[in-house]
């Protein structure tokens, strides 16, 4: 009897212990079949952040390429623009006399600074017998607040009788801007004389085309916008009537305060080649107007 039970005993044990290891078996095969899982997860995951960083890549540079199309795309429509204005003897006609221009509200402009984003390109540049217009490069934008604007050209001109903090003004460059809704945002650079020659402008002037002549292509010299642009950006803003063609209304002008300086040389040989008489510049308020923003 004790015999029978010893083995019974043993048998049990058997028993428990195939139990107990079979338990163990699966619980490790189901631990490792959780391990592969969560790799073959982490791996998915890891694949999936790659895409994302990929398409992101992509995304941003079909934005940039919509930039420079619309960019293109406003050049057109202002070079479409300038070629619709009056002409005579190849020279364009001065705009009417731009009325009063409206100060906008200094307080929000304030807080709205210009973030310029211009890049380099190959010089091209037109002298219309009025002014000197440099087109820009395609890709050269100015961010105010929520707006980005694409710089579409430079055109350099005489105010008559502008003045900043009383002080007379030789030349304005304004730095003309338009965005897809077709709004005009001019930065009004003020120029006046000094002891130095600005190494930039010295470009434009050295291959300025003679008055009335087709649009030159200097494809050797490359100019920078930004080397326009002083250090302070503060300015006043107003709203105006563009000066010279196409003669646009309705233009928001962002007129800084900080002054850039041309020699005595590159002012005379600018009015012996433009031989443009100065005329009104909305964006010049009369001395005594609001301080800078």
């Amino acid at each position: 009897m004790k015999a029978i039970l010893r083995l019974a005993l043993i048998l049990l044990t058997v028993i428990i212990v195939a139990v107990l290891a079979t338990l163990s078996f699966v619980k490790a095969r189901q631990a490792s079949e959780l391990r592969e899982r969560l790799e073959r997860s982490g791996a998915q995951a890891k694949e999936l952040r790659s895409q994302i960083k990929t398409q992101k890549g992509e995304i941003e540079a079909l934005e940039e390429k919509l930039r420079e199309l619309a960019a293109q795309n406003a050049l057109l429509a202002s070079q479409q623009k300038s070629a619709e204005a009056p002409k005579q003897g190849g020279v364009a006609q001065a705009c009417p006399a731009p009325g009063p221009n409206r100060q906008l509200d200094q307080a929000q402009a304030a807080r709205l600074p210009l973030e310029t984003r211009y890049r380099p390109g190959v010089l091209r540049v037109t002298n219309d017998g009025q002014s000197v217009i440099v087109t820009a490069a395609a890709g050269s934008t100015l961010k105010i607040g929520p707006e980005i604007f694409d710089l579409i050209r430079i055109q350099f001109h005489r105010p008559e009788g502008g003045q900043i903090d009383g002080k007379p003004v030789a030349l304005v460059a304004h730095l003309v801007h338009q965005i897809a809704s077709g709004q005009t945002v001019v930065v009004s650079v003020p120029i006046r004389e000094s002891a130095f020659q600005h190494r930039t402008i010295w470009q434009i002037w050295n291959n300025l085309p003679n008055k009335g002549a087709p649009e030159a292509t200097i494809s050797n010299v490359s100019i920078d916008p930004t080397q326009l642009l002083p250090e302070n950006l503060g300015y006043q803003a107003y709203e105006g009537t563009l000066p010279i063609p196409p003669c646009t209304e309705k233009v928001r002008f962002y007129q800084l305060r900080t002054p850039i300086g041309i020699s005595k040389d590159q002012l005379e040989r600018f009015l012996m080649r433009v031989k443009a008489p100065s005329f009104k510049d909305s964006a010049i308020p009369p001395p005594g107007a609001g301080r800078a923003a």
